[in-house]
């Protein structure tokens, strides 16, 4: 009898926690500063078993003037684990733990909603956010708390955790963003971070790539994991451990051949959290490493204009010599970024008559060109 009464009980227990029933939409940030490039869902399934999310469909609504259309439907692809966190995002570039890049744009409220939809194509969870949008994607009554263009890293998400009474005004709030991780208790200074990141670089140094960065500050940090995107995901490259003071810091990745790259940063913090920096990408094309301009006018009479561009980002160095291979000025040795184009110009009001060369001079490639000056 006993037995039967505990076997009875463990089957409700089961079922009150069947994981169909317990997935819902837990955080939106659909709205950042300047581009919205940050967009993401975050699926959160309270169940105790792991739900396949292959037959679920994530559907995007346009509730303008109080209707419900449907502005992008998206079928998931993934699974999440009991109490786990399924995250489909914009790009998984700006979005860290983003599980699936599928958000092509993002309605902006007034009112809009979110709506999860499984296999049998019932709505199991709706979130109507900046008003009520027509039905059947508002529960209750839509969020009174909106989302903004003028504080980043901020969204709607449930609070507490999971926390599903059916009304989305009294289940979300506005919060620090926490994508696929458990939803913040704050809502200012969501930017603020125990390491303040300053300049990132990614350069190539001869055969070799390396990954430069330099901190403004450093509270509690115990180190930087340098992360690369392959096949659509980041993935683990190495750790810097941190000086513990702001400092410049260098992690080389290695010889790496011609194509795109991006890589960021894994802040790890004292305490066990993590945050992240901004990805930084670049291409290497070694036929096109430096391209350069022939200057013009050519022959000139006092000033002539040349443009070299980068395929890359690597150290350029540009250097005016006589016939006699004496450097009259060194017009530019700086890093240039990939993309980037420089507009530079010689000046001959001061030279005699003839003939001078200008040397570009970048990763593993040397350009010389001439010029006249005549008078």
């Amino acid at each position: 009898m006993t037995y039967r009464l505990l076997l009875s009980t463990i089957l409700a227990f089961v079922i009150l926690f069947d994981s169909s029933g317990q997935v819902v939409i837990n955080e939106i940030d659909y709205d950042q500063p300047g581009t919205d490039d940050a967009e993401f869902v975050e699926i959160f399934n309270g169940g105790i078993v792991s739900v396949d999310l292959s037959s679920y469909t994530l559907e995007l609504v346009n509730g303008t003037g109080g209707g419900a259309s449907i502005d992008e439907s998206i079928p998931l692809t993934g699974s999440v684990a009991p109490f786990g966190y399924y995250v489909v995002c914009q790009s998984i570039v700006t979005v860290p733990n983003c599980d699936q890049e599928s958000i092509a744009s993002f309605q902006n409220g007034s009112p809009d909603a979110a709506g999860l939809r499984d296999g049998t194509n019932a709505l199991v969870d709706a979130v109507s956010y900046e008003g009520d949008t027509g039905a059947p994607y508002t529960e209750g009554a839509g969020t009174s708390a909106a989302d903004n263009s003028t504080n980043d890293h901020v969204g709607l998400s449930r609070s507490p955790e999971s926390l599903d009474t059916d009304n989305n005004d009294a289940d979300f709030t506005l919060r620090c963003s926490t994508a696929g991780a458990v939803n913040s208790l704050e809502s200012t200074n969501c930017d603020t971070l125990p390491v303040e990141i300053g300049e990132i670089r990614l350069v190539v140094n001869r055969a070799n790539m390396v990954l430069l960065w330099e901190t403004l500050s450093e509270i509690d940090t115990d180190g930087f994991e340098v992360q690369e995107l392959t096949s659509g995901s980041f993935e683990f490259r190495g750790f810097v451990p941190a000086h513990g003071s702001p400092g410049d810091y260098r992690f080389d990745i290695g010889s790496r051949g011609p194509g795109e790259y991006t890589f960021r940063l894994r802040i790890i913090n004292s305490d066990g959290t993590s945050d992240y920096s901004n990805s930084i990408e670049s291409l290497i094309d070694s036929r096109k490493s430096i391209t350069v301009s022939d200057a013009y006018p050519n022959p000139f009479e006092s000033v002539t204009d040349l443009r070299v561009s980068s395929g890359l980002t690597q150290r350029v160095r540009v250097t005016v010599y006589d016939v006699l291979g004496r450097t009259l000025v060194m017009l530019l040795d700086e890093y240039m970024d990939t993309g980037e184009v420089r507009l530079l110009t010689i000046d001959g009001s001061n030279l005699p008559a003839g003939v001078y060369f200008y040397t570009i001079e970048g990763n593993n490639i040397v350009v010389t060109k001439s010029v006249v000056l005549s008078r």
